[in-house]
């Protein structure tokens, strides 16, 4: 299957923008750190631990992911979102 979703970076760090359902459906919702970010809707899984559980736990569950790149040269606006809490 494929997966396309937003990598969001600006000029200190990044976060992959992932569904909070597929976050929950790979079974990693309590595993993401306090690094990452949340909506309603999104997880925005910062690049260092969050995203490669991420990517490694969707390979596995068959997925093939395609990033399509977000840049700002500002501060991102993730970073006003909500912290990741389970």
């Amino acid at each position: 299957m494929e997966l396309t979703l937003e990598y969001h970076q600006d000029p200190a760090h990044g976060w992959l923008k992932v569904p909070q359902k597929i976050i929950n459906d790979l079974g990693i919702a309590g595993e993401i750190t306090q690094y990452s970010y949340k909506d309603v809707m999104n997880g925005y899984l910062e690049e260092d631990c969050d995203m490669s559980l991420f990517m490694q736990k969707a390979k596995l569950a068959g997925f093939s992911v395609i990033l399509v790149d977000k840049y700002t040269n500002h501060d991102s606006s993730i970073r006003n979102l909500p912290r990741w809490k389970v």
